[in-house]
């Protein structure tokens, strides 16, 4: 494919009347610093030109935020011809790949221990509007190290957090702690509850590993006038919302003499969504990062083959 690159020169006036543009919108959105940063660098610089005959057909969209992706592709798929060129105009991008390596890895760095000396095995971090899942896996728990034994132990871990749930909903607050050790005593007897702090307003428990030294869950009872209210870490709330075993799948990050870090997600991130949109096209995908891309403090993630960055055309 045949194509020119050209810089883009503006007249003294045009730029004046541009650059005055941007400046009002960047104080029309003051107090989003997304966009104050998305505007401060908008300015055009170059215009690449495809020599192409005939006419071209375009699917653009933009703010995938919840819809169902593989429905995406399925739609396309049912298009009579075969499209020239995808255009996605941002906004969750996190949805459509993988967090880069390099910045899952610095969440792998194992934190000082904590008061009470056990080290947390699981972290939740942001990426986008997504919560991701980093699980430092203890070696010395090892005794296979295939896919089958590491989901076994992640499934007793998301079998505590729904037993817990159910705890909850079903017990007084009185009665809940009397509840929950009886559960780990009979159910989960590699586990144990411990007290980690006790403040003016609430008590905060430990579901602890008594061998691997770490911490699994965190519990907090908050006391009030009339009573007392028992709230999990957002942890457990994920981990009690996954249905299947199967529908996750562990990506190996990081690993030293005594943890190996797995990036855990869900089976419907585990592919490149931006390189499977540009297959469906004859030129391939074209992506512009949204405003919460950049203001969830995103790298936008933008690779793969016929994926071409419009901030970063290369």
């Amino acid at each position: 494919m045949e194509w020119r690159r050209y810089e883009i020169k503006y007249s003294s006036k045009k730029l004046k009347e541009i650059l005055k543009r941007r400046e009002d919108l960047i104080k029309q959105y003051t107090n989003i610093e997304s966009s104050g940063k998305l505007l401060s660098r908008s300015l055009p610089g170059e215009i690449i030109e495809i020599l192409y005959d005939g006419s071209l057909k375009i699917l653009a969209f933009s703010d995938y935020r919840r819809h169902n992706l593989n429905t995406l592709l399925k739609f396309i798929e049912t298009l009579n011809e075969k499209l020239d060129l995808i255009i996605y105009a941002g906004g969750s991008l996190w949805r459509f790949t993988q967090p880069k390596l390099e910045s899952l890895r610095s969440e792998c760095l194992i934190p000082q221990r904590n008061s009470y000396d056990y080290l947390p095995e699981y972290d939740v971090i942001i990426y986008g509007e997504s919560t991701q899942l980093i699980w430092r896996f203890p070696k010395k728990l090892a005794t296979s190290l295939d896919e089958k034994y590491l989901k076994q132990r992640l499934a007793i871990v998301i079998e505590l957090a729904k037993d817990l749930k159910q705890i909850t909903d079903r017990s007084r607050t009185e009665d809940y702690l009397l509840s929950l050790r009886e559960l780990i005593n009979r159910k989960y007897s590699m586990f144990d509850v411990i007290l980690v702090s006790e403040e003016t307003f609430y008590r905060k428990y430990a579901i602890i590993d008594k061998y691997a030294k770490t911490e699994i869950l965190l519990i907090r009872v908050y006391r009030f006038k009339d009573k007392d209210k028992i709230v999990f870490d957002s942890l457990l709330r994920i981990f009690a919302s996954f249905d299947e075993i199967d529908s996750l799948f562990l990506r190996k990050i990081y690993e030293d003499e005594s943890f190996i870090c797995f990036h855990i997600a869900r089976a419907e991130y585990d592919h490149n969504m931006l390189e499977l949109l540009a297959r469906k096209s004859r030129f391939g995908l074209v992506v512009v990062a949204g405003d919460d891309d950049v203001y969830m403090h995103v790298n936008p993630n933008i690779n793969g083959e016929k994926v071409f960055n419009a901030e970063k055309p290369g």
